[in-house]
Parts: C-alpha cells; sequence; structure tokens
C-alpha cells in the first residue's frame, strides 16, 4: 500500500474512533467538546469525499441539535442525512435521519408531516429488520400521540418501546424506554407503576453512564415524592435533577426541575422561593423560545393569586392569554390542563368572563381523553389521582351546582 492509498483508511479510522468518543461525550452531556466533535466529523466526510459518512456526521449533528433544543437546525440536518443516506445506500441511516426529521417537526408544529415520516420510517424498518431504529420510531410515535391527546397511543408505544430494547438487551436505549414510559404513567396518574419504571430507569441510565437521562428520573421522583407526603426528600431529588440539569445543558429539565423546586417549597411552605424558582423557569424558557414558559407564567400566577394579588396574577397571564386568545396551541408544554385551570382560576378571581370557556375547554378535553380510555381503572386514575384533572373536575361540579342552585324550583 502506498502512502498515498494509506491516507484515506488512516482517516476513516480517525472517523470511527472520533465517532466513539462522540457519542460518549453525548451521554455525558459535554457540550462544548460533543459541539467539536462533531464539526471534526464533518470535516473527515468531507475530506475522505463520502457520502455515507457525510450522512453519519450530519446525523450527529442533528442529534446535537435534538439536544440543545435547536428544532430547526435538527430538521435542517436530518435532511441533509437523509440526502446523503439515499445516495449512499445506507437504509439503516436514512432511517435513522428520518426519525431524527420527524421528532424536529413535531416541535416546530408539523405534526401530520411528521406522523407520516414515522409511520413510514416505522414500517421500513420492521422489513428491513433494523429493531433499534423501530424503537427510536416508537419513542416518536409516542411524542406525536402527546399532542394529539391520545393518550392511550402514547402508552402503548411506551411500552412497545420499552418491551423491544429489554428483549434486545440494550441497556442504554432501555433506560430511555423506561424512563419515559415512567412519565408517561405518571401523567395518566398511575404512580406505583411510574415510580417502579422511573427508578429503575435512573437505576440503567447511571449503568450505561448516561447523565443526560438522569435528570428526567430524578425531576419526575420528587414529584411522585412530593405526592406521597415526603418534601425534604423531593427536595433532594429536585435540586439534584436541577444541578445534572445545568452540568449536561439539558434545558427541557433544567425548567421541569424548577417547577417541581417551586411546588415543594410551596408545600413547605416558603412562597418566596417557590415563585423565584418559577421566575428562574420562565427566565429560561423566555430565553430560549421554549413552549415551557407558559407553564412557568402559569406557576407565577398561581403564586401570586395564592398570596392574594390577583392584578400581577393577570399580569403574569398576559402572553398566555394572548396567546390563547389568538388561537395558539399549548403544544410542548408541561401540562396544558394545569395552565388551563390557572387561567380559569386567576380569571375567576378577578370576575373576568374568560373564565367560562376556559373552564369549558378544559372539561371538555378531559372527558374526552378519559372517554378515550377502555381500561376502567386506568380512567378512574387519569381521572382523580392527577391533581389539575381533580381540579378541572372540581371546578367543573361547583359551577354546577352553582347553576342549580340559582334555577327556580318549579314550584
Amino acid at each position: 500500500m502506498t502512502e498515498g492509498d494509506a491516507e484515506p483508511e488512516t482517516l476513516r479510522l480517525r472517523f470511527r474512533l472520533l465517532a466513539v468518543r462522540e457519542r460518549a461525550l453525548d451521554m455525558r452531556g459535554r457540550r462544548a467538546e460533543h459541539r467539536a466533535d462533531v464539526e471534526a466529523l464533518e470535516a473527515l466526510a468531507e475530506r475522505i469525499d463520502d457520502d455515507r459518512l457525510r450522512a453519519d456526521a450530519a446525523k450527529r449533528r442533528s442529534s446535537y441539535a435534538m439536544r440543545t433544543a435547536d428544532r430547526r437546525a435538527q430538521v435542517d440536518a436530518a435532511g441533509r442525512a437523509l440526502a446523503c443516506a439515499r445516495r449512499a445506500g445506507d437504509i439503516d441511516l436514512e432511517l435513522r435521519a428520518q426519525n431524527l426529521l420527524a421528532s424536529g417537526l413535531i416541535d416546530l408544529g408539523d405534526v401530520e408531516t411528521a406522523r407520516t415520516l414515522a409511520l413510514e420510517g416505522l414500517a421500513a424498518t420492521r422489513v428491513h429488520g433494523l429493531r433499534r431504529v423501530e424503537g427510536s420510531f416508537l419513542n416518536t410515535l409516542a411524542l406525536i400521540a402527546v399532542r394529539l391527546d391520545d393518550l392511550s397511543g402514547h402508552l402503548e408505544m411506551g411500552r412497545q418501546q420499552w418491551q423491544l430494547f429489554r428483549d434486545m438487551g440494550d441497556v442504554p436505549a432501555q433506560a430511555v424506554a423506561r424512563l419515559h414510559l415512567g412519565i408517561s404513567l405518571l401523567g395518566a396518574g398511575e404512580q406505583a407503576q411510574s415510580r417502579e419504571h422511573l427508578e429503575e430507569g435512573l437505576r440503567l441510565a447511571r449503568a450505561a453512564d448516561d447523565r443526560v437521562m438522569e435528570p428526567y428520573a430524578q425531576t419526575y421522583l420528587a414529584m411522585i415524592t412530593l405526592r406521597e407526603g415526603d418534601p425534604e426528600s423531593a427536595l433532594t431529588l429536585a435540586r439534584a435533577a436541577f444541578e445534572t440539569s445545568l452540568a449536561v445543558q439539558n434545558l427541557d429539565t433544567q425548567i421541569t426541575s424548577l417547577f417541581q423546586i417551586a411546588a415543594i417549597e410551596r408545600a413547605r411552605g416558603r412562597p418566596d422561593a417557590a415563585a423565584a424558582a418559577f421566575e428562574r423557569a420562565h427566565s429560561i424558557a423566555v430565553a430560549n423560545d421554549e413552549a415551557l414558559r407558559f407553564d412557568a407564567a402559569a406557576g407565577i400566577a398561581g403564586e401570586a393569586l395564592a398570596r392574594g394579588d390577583a392584578a400581577a396574577a393577570m399580569r403574569a397571564l398576559e402572553e398566555v392569554l394572548a396567546h390563547l386568545a389568538a388561537g395558539g396551541m399549548l403544544d410542548g408544554t408541561e401540562s396544558r390542563q394545569r395552565i388551563r385551570l390557572t387561567c380559569y382560576e386567576v380569571l375567576s378571581a378577578v370576575g373576568d368572563p374568560r373564565a367560562e370557556a376556559l373552564l369549558d375547554t378544559a372539561y371538555a378535553m378531559l372527558q374526552k381523553q378519559a372517554g378515550a380510555l377502555a381500561d376502567a381503572a386506568l380512567r378512574e386514575n387519569f381521572l382523580h389521582n392527577v391533581p389539575e384533572h381533580r381540579g378541572i373536575a372540581a371546578a367543573w361540579a361547583a359551577r354546577q351546582a352553582a347553576a342549580a342552585a340559582q334555577e327556580p324550583s318549579g314550584r
């Protein structure tokens, strides 16, 4: 082999070694070094002039953008990866890129296109026997189900993904699947099952040295622990989630862990600390144009209303109310129903007639979601074990009782 022949092979070896390190840096959340490795992989792919390597590097660029919540960059890089993979004839890379494209489109609001891409991709993975990529599409379809208010579909996709990775013995993927399923079950009011999945997901994430996933488990375990009546242990978990989120630069869990810290501080009788946590979450979300800013604004409003300052509560909700009035959706928020319930409570406190329409919307959605659940026990837990769901049902019942009391007796 001549020196000229050896250089491309040396570059390919460098690419493979760098790709291993890039994956490790990704899981550790070391974003500056992670980005540098992605850039180096892109440069190597161009130097070697290989479409398969270009596709691989672009896929990693898309994944990096996803980790840093840059959805437009995620979609753009996924599109490049898809084109390169097709030219190279690499179906595995093509489908991985297609999944990243679909997941990015969800947060950009194009759910229908995302769903089409994900369903087509899922079918293709099963034809080609690409089980690892199949699991990724199941996760994307679970996220789409959330946007479509399809709780049964969300849980079913989550269970299929977990079972697939469990059968494969893929520990890092099992960790992600179990954490996502645990969060889904908590949203359905299945608290005991949720704890089991979150605790095991946390154990598996630590076994795989995947620090990025740890704060998801800690955040929602904090929520469960608070509901079980142990605010001190809950606060330890929530603070750990926030610190880890800062270390790995995970914006979503920085914000959601602050929501938990706020709820815990309120339970501990520290309203100023609760309000400060919501304010900090709001600042992070606004700076990064995250939909979670609506949850944070509702949290700020709720704290203001609790201390009797309805005017401050209304000011905090200005953006939320304007967004809803313009026909905006609450996709990408932590809890659409919690936001609606808070808006109803604040508007009711100031005698604003918009309160009634908000309660109507929230209650109709609650009943629609509950009615779609065939399992009676799951339906009961969904309605009664989720605080905002109980709150909406109670507000509706109180309004109905008040209206009935005002009706003539008929005598």
